[in-house]
């Protein structure tokens, strides 16, 4: 994955700003976007702005049991992904996926997820 995009996606996590990821792939900035919350955990909600590009929705999960989680979503599957700030190293991880059909969830360590990812959003590696 492309660093810029990453330090983007890494401020989209934290702040909830998606500027500077709309800046590197486009899009358009929505703010009354109805997003499947199968990835949240307890009392979690979305942070308003979201960015849309081509179907695909990246959007910050709001403070709650973490503060630099965000979800990239396709038609037909929600990936939960933190970007590793509170870990130190600001290594994009997957922490969930759901597809949309149905529910599964993977380990961040996960291979046949990273193959997934790689196909729905085109990252090649993990970092």
């Amino acid at each position: 994955m492309d660093l810029m995009i990453s330090a983007a996606l890494i401020e989209l996590a934290t702040k909830g700003n998606p500027v500077n990821l709309q800046n590197k792939i486009g899009g358009e900035i929505v703010y009354n976007l109805e997003t499947d919350r199968g990835v949240l955990i307890e009392d979690e909600h979305y942070a308003p702005p979201a960015l849309e590009i081509n179907g695909t929705i990246y959007r910050m999960i709001a403070p709650g049991l973490t503060t630099d989680n965000f979800i990239i979503q396709t038609s037909d599957l929600i990936v939960r992904m933190d970007a590793g700030v509170s870990e130190g190293d600001n290594v994009l991880r997957v922490v969930a996926a759901t597809p949309l059909t149905g529910v599964s969830v993977y380990d961040s360590d996960g291979e046949g997820l990273w193959r997934t990812m790689k196909n729905h959003f085109g990252i090649g590696n993990r970092n």
